[in-house]
């Protein structure tokens, strides 16, 4: 059976020279990504909520301007 010498292996892999900045820019996603997704939901929950008001408010003024006499001069 042949033995692999570790000579070729340590050869074959060399470290990478990886930026400052894209270490940085790495870092900063991972730290952002799980707080955004965590807020999203509730975000997503707001913003339905607020366009269900104004919903609400737009048929109201129809409503209301169905039922207003109309006066023409």
């Amino acid at each position: 059976m042949k033995v692999m010498s570790t000579d070729i292996l340590s050869e074959a892999v060399q470290p990478v020279e990886i930026p400052f900045s894209t270490m940085m820019a790495l870092v900063v996603f991972a730290a952002i990504t799980p707080l955004i997704l965590l807020v999203a939901p509730a975000v997503a929950g707001q913003l339905s909520a607020i366009a269900l008001t104004i919903g609400s408010l737009v048929c109201l003024l129809l409503m209301i301007r169905r039922t207003s006499p109309v006066t023409r001069t």
